[in-house]
């Protein structure tokens, strides 16, 4: 027995403990909650003070338009008895109204409405409070809201509006102003406040000052003629911009909702701010953390009292409480091994729940690494709560294509995992590729219609790696090569080990390569059909102290995959409009030069506004400069492709198709997008003398240029043969080893003078 009774004792005093954290739970929860309704009543607040404010200022502001116009007509400019009976209809019809007057260019008032005609009168470009404000009045021609000040006079606060007045022939005539009463409109009440511990301001963006200072934990006539400290408030611009991720200009455009927290002379305060572009004005309403703990404390005694009273029945309940907590562990278990959004399981799944699977090397199976192509440019495109949408429809996807024995997972992003139990390559291939065709087939999410692509790289346990992350490497490497040929599906192979650690080192060189100097330019001619140049090439090329001559088509793809494609093409931009340009202004020619542009530069912030500045000064005329583009940008926005297309085009500039016939393009984007250039690829020049199906393609994108009113040019023209068949099938510019190489600058001098001289038909 004496046992029996210590232990129900040890029950007892860990269902107390047990009870005291269920309390301290409830009370947090509840503590939150009178937070969370606080915050919500301060959101509603300051949005509704912002939109009354908003309102009367606006008001008055068309207001002080109407009246100024009415001032400057005829009837009204040379008869100040007119003007003060306006101004005095105008004091009856608007109560909130302190006074109305008009001041000369000099700040003296000359006319007022009669409740200030027996009054001194202030001097505003002289006053401190009302100097800035009526100057800036004076040379702006819209309204201007001034600082908040008290006028001695009238005993009142009030916040002063102005606009300059000029008579029809432009003359300046003086300064109208109203005077609004800070105090005693139902916008600025003390029934705007939730709480005692509750404030509501407005501070001017311009200077800093307050607009409006409700009363309560300041003076507020020291607080009018007092601004806010610049360091106060760059401070709260970079807590702003940091926490939801946006720039100061976004920040002041008006439409994010601000919410902070921080200390105001020792109180923990937190805070819901709104910005108004068009006036100006900061409208923030601050609450102390006291104000949540005035109406915790009220519950929190209800919650002690029924906690004792619920103690002497709560060992009959421990029972039910273990098996909730119980229940409790099990989703939290659930969730740190699954997927919150999709509810795969996780690479934690798979690294503890899966171990025994690599333990067992008699015992093989396969992983399917898969990585979403283009995915990226949909949450850029239409926003993360989209792109949630489309992962979970790529979750449907998957587990409609593999069968009840595979494990899905979701390891990171886009980037999605099968493990299965098939070890045979041929059935594996097989799986991956319909995987692949059935997460490549068209989206429709939220009306909007669009295709994505996905690529898979393949390994195997324990032929490709003895351990999780080994063998998960060797599908990331599998599946990056797949990448290389968009949408596609590649077995691990020892090769691509040297070929990640060749491209780690072109990586690496390129930095340095960028650095110090050792990219440089060449052109290759492009030859009309009489012989005679008519543009050139602008072709990049590398030559490394490691590496050595590094070509073009290995280190570009490694510049796109590690974001150094900007400051590469920069320097393609820069250097071939400067040599270009040189070339041009010694030789007395003008000739078109051609840039290739990649798909990230195409498509990075600003790109048309940085290559106007580069031609800016160089003298290039708009109509000499081509930029080749290749069908890989047709899986991208098309939208957005458009309106840059059409930016290019409208500058003057030309637009060629590189490569046209060897990816993605159609005839229906043809049609839609400004092309004036298709370019025959190499690979159907190279067969156009031996094989049939190239010389009909070649045909075939001849007539295409044709028919859409384009030019078109061949590249890798390397025999005489080959330029006059394509001469005989319409094709009559040409770009190839058979008429130059790429030359390096001095050497496409020496090319074009001759040329010039002697050319020569292309064929007969």
């Amino acid at each position: 027995m004496p046992v029996l009774k210590k232990n129900i004792w040890l029950v007892f005093y860990a269902l107390v403990l047990t009870g005291s954290i269920l309390l301290a739970y409830i009370s947090y929860v509840r503590w939150y909650d009178i937070k969370e309704s606080l915050q919500k009543q301060q959101q509603y607040q300051v949005e509704l003070v912002k939109n009354s404010v908003s309102s009367v200022l606006e008001n008055q502001s068309i207001l002080l338009r109407v009246i100024g116009s009415q001032i400057t007509k005829d009837v009204f400019l040379n008869h100040p008895d007119a003007i003060r009976s306006l101004f005095d209809e105008q004091l009856r019809l608007n109560p909130e109204l302190a006074g109305i007057g008009v001041s000369r260019p000099d700040g003296t008032p000359f006319i007022v409405s009669k409740n200030l005609r027996q009054l001194p009168r202030l001097n505003l470009s002289t006053a401190k409070e009302t100097s800035e404000s009526f100057k800036r009045a004076l040379v702006s021609q819209d309204v201007v809201i001034g600082r908040t000040y008290y006028h001695p006079n009238l005993k009142e606060w009030i916040i002063p509006i102005r606009k300059s007045l000029r008579t029809q022939e432009g003359e300046l005539y003086g300064l109208v102003a109203v005077g609004v009463y800070l105090e005693g409109t139902s916008f600025w009440s003390s029934a705007t406040h939730i709480n005692p511990h509750h404030q509501l301001s407005v501070v001017r963006d311009s200077d800093l000052y307050f607009q409006f200072y409700s009363s309560g934990w300041n003076n507020s006539q020291q607080s009018y003629n007092k601004p806010l400290t610049q360091n106060s408030f760059d401070t709260f611009v970079q807590r702003s911009t940091e926490k939801y991720q946006i720039s100061e200009f976004e920040l002041r455009n008006g439409s994010t909702q601000i919410s902070l927290e921080y200390n105001v002379r020792g109180d923990s305060v937190f805070s819901d701010i709104r910005f108004n572009p068009d006036l100006g004005l900061w409208f923030v309403s601050e609450m102390k953390n006291s104000a949540v703990w005035d109406v915790f404390y009220h519950t929190f005694w209800i919650y002690c009292l029924i906690f004792g009273s619920t103690l002497v029945i709560i060992f009959f309940l421990f029972k039910l409480i273990y098996q909730a907590d119980k229940k409790r562990h099990q989703a939290l278990v659930y969730q740190a091994h699954h997927d919150k959004l999709t509810a795969l399981p996780n690479r934690n799944y798979i690294l503890y729940k899966e171990a025994e699977r690599f333990e067992k090397p008699d015992n093989p199976f396969s992983i399917i690494f898969i990585d979403m192509d283009r995915f990226k440019n949909i949450n850029d495109s239409y926003g993360h709560k989209f792109g949630d949408k489309v992962l979970i429809e790529i979750t449907r996807r998957l587990k409609v294509s593999c069968n009840s024995n595979d494990l899905i997972a979701r390891l990171s992003g886009d980037e999605f995992l099968i493990l299965t139990s098939e070890t045979n390559p041929t059935e594996l291939t097989s799986k991956a590729k319909k995987i692949i065709q059935t997460l490549c087939e068209p989206y429709d999410i939220n009306k909007q219609h669009f295709i994505l692509g996905a690529s898979a790289g393949i390994a195997q346990y324990p032929a490709h790696g003895d351990n999780l992350e080994a063998v998960l490497s060797s599908a990331d490497l599998a599946m990056f090569d797949a990448k290389t040929l968009k949408s596609s599906v590649s077995f691990f192979d020892p090769i691509m080990m040297n070929d990640h650690i060749d491209r780690l080192k072109i990586e690496q060189e390129l930095h340095r390569g960028l650095s110090e100097s050792e990219f440089y330019m060449v052109y290759q001619p492009k030859i009309d059909g009489d012989g005679k140049v008519y543009g050139v090439e602008a072709l990049v090329r590398w030559k490394n102290q490691q590496l050595g001559f590094v070509p073009p088509d290995r280190f570009i793809s490694v510049a796109e995959s590690c974001g150094l494609i900007p400051a590469l093409g920069e320097f393609i931009i820069k250097t071939t409009l400067t040599d270009i340009a040189s070339l041009q202004k010694e030789i007395d020619f003008e000739f078109n030069v051609a840039i290739n542009i990649s798909v990230q530069q195409f498509f990075h912030a600003n790109f048309v506004d940085l290559l106007e500045q580069e031609i800016a000064g160089r003298n290039i005329p708009y109509d000499k400069i081509t930029l080749e583009i290749t069908e890989s940008l047709f899986i991208e926005d098309i939208d957005a492709l458009l309106l840059i297309l059409q930016r290019i085009r409208s500058l003057g500039m030309e637009i060629s198709l590189d490569d046209f016939g060897t990816g993605f393009s159609s005839l229906g984007m043809l049609r839609r997008l400004p092309i004036d250039e298709l370019k025959i690829d190499k690979s159907f020049v190279d067969n156009i003398l031996t094989e049939e199906p190239a010389r009909q393609m070649v045909q075939s994108i001849i007539a295409i240029s044709q028919n859409y009113q384009m030019s078109v040019i061949a590249e890798g023209v390397e025999e005489i043969e080959q330029a006059q068949l394509l001469k005989d099938f319409g094709c009559y510019h040409f770009q190839g080893y058979h008429f130059a190489r790429p030359l390096p600058l001095d050497e496409l001098r020496e090319f074009i003078i001759h040329n010039r001289a002697q050319a020569s038909p292309v064929a007969d």
